[in-house]
């Protein structure tokens, strides 16, 4: 019984808000524990307590943990997994040069040290710029925008200043969601705030506890289940899932984001749902198990397993090996041996690297090269858009039986009279269904071949 007890107090995650109104304004830390308990894997047991108070900058915190502020000193002393630490509204956008920010600065070094010390982790609650700007800081807040730029930095100058690389601190971009919807569905900025156009409505609070839920999490939330119309269900979910999915990457020091491979190969966690961004040279196998890789830069050579729910995007570097499941090619390369599942290509190259390669779903394909080591290829796909393919330099295509793509290189001499209009254009017109005329083509010469204009590679030969 004691051994089960112990279990269950490992397994829960507590989390301690440090803020002032801002935090206290309808509850915040409140609605995170709700969403994190019942949306997110790993949090079913959460607690929550929280130190706030009006206007408390973090020197005041800090003091109070050091001047025996009681439940300060009691709750900063005790064993927590996260601190969600909110500054005063103003001061982080402040020069750093100027008082407040220095004492801000100290106050947070003060606060990290022991959430450190306790093996706890500490994540900044970067805030919004005010609705209209701030009039008592005209000069620096002329207007909401320009306040919540100068947060931003300010923030993120806090994380890098206070936190270590062996105790990061992580931000939370609640204001950077704000700004989303000031940008995307500006009819709906308003409503973010209460009257006094400085702290969140009842529905800011609630963007902002979804933001701090992915956040911590790395997953985006249904929110389906909130008190919202189905309109605002729709800008709510795509300003949260696009700033901290997918915009702060890069950006904002976040959990969930990975560098490193873990040994096994295996993305999963348990609390998170982890991001493997791949910027170097790589040559393990990966077993996506849940999670997201983003291959950037450099090479994975290696297979890949993509389990359901699960993300692989090539988006700069190259991919080299077997993928089972589905993947994205935004930018870089795809070296295609076998996708057992779906391709979605909105850019990069994908090349056929051996004279049989194959996509067990569907294919959109924009555009094709063939390894320079081989003359032809065949590409079978389980369906396939080609509508918008283009090719690489000098080579040609046909479409066959069962969704198949023939690729062949064109003989250099060919290519060049071609290039030079000293041959009729012998393109081949294919009727919608793209099977009319299929188990022909392996008959016709090389002039039948279907024939769509190539576009120079500026890839270095690869092998």
């Amino acid at each position: 019984m004691l051994y089960t007890l112990m279990l269950l107090a490992q397994a829960e995650e507590s989390l301690v808000f440090v803020g002032n109104s801002y935090t206290q304004y309808n509850n915040l830390p409140v609605q995170v524990q709700s969403t994190l308990e019942d949306h997110m894997k790993g949090w079913s047991d959460s607690s929550v307590s929280t130190l706030v108070g009006g206007g408390l900058t973090f020197a005041n915190h800090a003091n109070m943990m050091n001047n025996g502020g009681g439940n300060w000193e009691q709750t900063l002393s005790r064993e927590q997994d996260w601190f969600i630490l909110q500054d005063q509204s103003q001061i982080p956008g402040f020069p750093e040069t100027e008082t407040y920010w220095q004492d801000s600065l100290a106050g947070l070094q003060q606060l990290h040290t022991q959430v450190s010390a306790m093996n706890a982790k500490s994540m900044l609650m970067l805030t919004w710029g005010r609705r209209d700007g701030d009039p008592q800081n005209e000069v620096l807040y002329a207007d909401f925008m320009t306040m919540q730029e100068r947060l931003n930095d300010g923030y993120l100058s806090y994380a890098a200043q206070a936190g270590s690389v062996d105790n990061p601190i992580y931000v939370a971009p609640v204001g950077p969601v704000f700004a989303h919807v000031h940008q995307n569905a500006n009819e709906h900025f308003a409503r973010l705030y209460a009257s006094d156009g400085s702290h969140p409505s009842a529905l800011g609070t609630t963007v902002a506890s979804l933001a701090i839920t992915a956040s911590l999490t790395g997953r985006a939330v249904d929110v389906s289940g909130f008190d919202l119309s189905e309109e605002d269900q729709a800008w709510v979910f795509e300003a949260v899932h696009s700033t901290v999915l997918e915009e702060a990457v890069g950006t904002y020091p976040l959990p969930w984001l990975w560098s490193v491979i873990p040994d096994n190969g295996e993305i999963v966690h348990e609390t998170m749902r982890p991001l493997l961004r791949v910027r170097v040279d790589q040559e393990q196998d990966l077993n996506i198990v849940d999670g997201r890789v983003w291959i950037e830069n450099g090479r994975n050579l290696g297979d890949v397993i993509v389990q359901e729910g699960s993300e692989l995007r090539i988006d700069g570097g190259s991919q080299v090996g077997r993928v089972d499941g589905n993947l994205e090619l935004r930018s870089g390369r795809l070296r295609l041996t076998e996708v057992t599942g779906d391709v979605l290509q909105t850019g990069g190259e994908i090349w056929l690297d051996s004279e049989e390669t194959t996509i067990g779903g569907y294919a959109t394909i924009t555009f094709l090269e063939l390894h320079p080591d081989l003359d032809e290829a065949t590409l079978y796909t389980g369906g396939m858009d080609v509508s918008n393919m283009e090719l690489g330099e000098g080579l040609v295509w046909a479409e066959g039986l069962n969704n198949s793509i023939s690729l062949v290189r064109l003989s250099e001499e060919l290519d060049t009279a071609d290039s030079n209009g000293d041959t009729e254009d012998t393109a081949v017109e294919k009727e919608e269904t793209g099977c009319a005329g299929a188990g022909l083509w392996l008959l016709m010469p090389l002039f039948g071949l279907a024939y769509r204009p190539s576009r120079k590679s500026q890839s270095v030969i690869e092998r």
